[in-house]
């Protein structure tokens, strides 16, 4: 270790940043947010399409995952910028 090697203090961010960028409690609340997101949309929209037991349809299954994973990157970049903000104003104090 070096100075200013600040391994030994691996916060969560770190150790998720090496990992692929995610925390386990991001990638929770994420997919949380997505799916209740998307039941949302697809009740509101009249949607009803079940991939495990309704015959397959290209279209629907499209449209389905489509929602789901742009639900995904939408709550992911919030889920982001949101931290930043709020470790940058809790910084402010100290």
């Amino acid at each position: 270790m070096g100075v200013g090697d600040n391994s030994a203090n691996d916060t969560e961010g770190g150790a998720a940043e090496k990992l692929g960028g995610q925390s386990g409690r991001e990638f929770f609340i994420v997919v949380l947010l997505a799916i209740i997101g998307s039941e949302m949309i697809f009740a509101r929209l009249g949607f009803d399409y079940n991939m495990f037991s309704d015959p397959f349809n290209l279209s629907s299954l499209l449209f389905d995952l489509g929602i789901y994973a742009l639900l995904c990157l939408v709550v992911t970049r919030l889920y982001r910028l949101l931290s930043i903000a709020w470790r940058a104003f809790i910084n402010w104090f100290y």
